[in-house]
């Protein structure tokens, strides 16, 4: 438990501003200006179809309120994060984007696809594992090389850190698939708790990497008392163990 005793050391001088604070939405409330986009096969041009306004739900979601769509048309269909999000995001280069997605239906894999648009159409996108049906999944995909494919398909040629850097820096979109159906009206897909540009170790999400991550972290793992949209189950695999614990101190003792 060397990254435990590690971590423990540094807490009192620990309080590392991140560079930009990470975007959140965790639809306590409403919306929060996030929408729907249709859009042509991502193997070809990718073109804008419709865009459409989600379903607000107050209850329900991974934590609280979420956000759903039931497919509204036979093209591709996205969950599209607010314009606000886009502009000059090179500081969350090497970081994650994190999210939480439910589906009732999956007989359909284009769903799984996060894609990220940049300044004159330059696109880089991730192909997520299929999740399990009705259950709330939750996703973490490091902005970094060997994560990303270059288009839209997430297939194909690997994107390097510099053509992920370049897209973070000129971003126009961030979408979130959720075209888990054949067919129009076939799937209802939610979305929550939605962190773009987040370090690992930043378990409380104030943009700082400090001792109130670990101490929040305690307090989620031993009472489950834990920061919207976070879980004491760090490493992703099912169980809540001392691995977990393992994982987020070698987190919070890399820093950001």
């Amino acid at each position: 438990m060397k990254a435990v005793a590690v971590a423990i050391s540094v807490l009192a001088g620990s309080h590392a501003a991140l560079a930009q604070s990470p975007l959140q939405s965790y639809f306590d409330a409403s919306r929060e200006g996030w929408a729907v986009e249709t859009r042509t096969n991502p193997t070809g041009s990718f073109s804008l179809v419709q865009t459409y306004t989600p379903d607000f739900v107050a209850s329900g979601g991974a934590e609280g309120g979420y956000i759903e769509e039931l497919d509204p048309d036979s093209n591709w269909s996205f969950f599209s994060a607010p314009s606000a999000w886009g502009g000059d995001r090179s500081a969350f280069a090497g970081k994650r984007l994190e999210f939480r997605v439910r589906t009732d239906t999956l007989n359909y894999p284009d769903g799984r696809l996060v894609v990220l648009i940049g300044n004159g159409g330059q696109r880089v996108s991730h192909a997520t594992a299929l999740p399990p049906v009705n259950e709330w999944t939750f996703r973490s995909i490091p902005l970094t090389a060997g994560q990303w494919t270059i288009g839209s398909s997430g297939t194909g040629t690997q994107a390097t850190q510099a053509q992920i850097n370049a897209v973070l820096g000129s971003l126009e979109r961030l979408l979130i698939g959720l075209e888990y159906g054949g067919d129009q009206l076939e799937e209802r897909v939610g979305l929550d708790s939605v962190v773009f540009g987040v370090c690992p170790g930043d378990f409380d999400r104030d943009g700082f990497v400090d001792f109130f991550d670990f101490d929040a972290f305690v307090g989620c793992f031993e009472g489950g008392a834990c920061p919207p949209g976070q879980s004491a189950d760090f490493d992703g695999d099912g169980f809540v163990d001392f691995f977990d614990f393992d994982a987020f101190a070698a987190a919070f003792e890399r820093g950001c």
